[in-house]
């Protein structure tokens, strides 16, 4: 799971800066911020599941 969020964000930031670099439309902000909160639903789901059905 640390992998892949730690990928997801490697990816976006590098696309931001291509975008920022050629001037086009910003979608990567977007990528960025669905990868963030991505990495804390991992990293809570134990919490969450002891939660819900404890």
């Amino acid at each position: 799971m640390l992998l892949s969020g730690g990928a997801g964000m490697s990816y976006a930031g590098g696309r931001f800066a291509w975008e920022k670099w050629n001037g086009g439309p910003l979608a990567s902000p977007k990528m960025l911020a669905g990868a963030m909160v991505g990495g804390v639903i991992a990293t809570s789901a134990g919490t969450i599941m002891n939660a819900v059905i404890g």
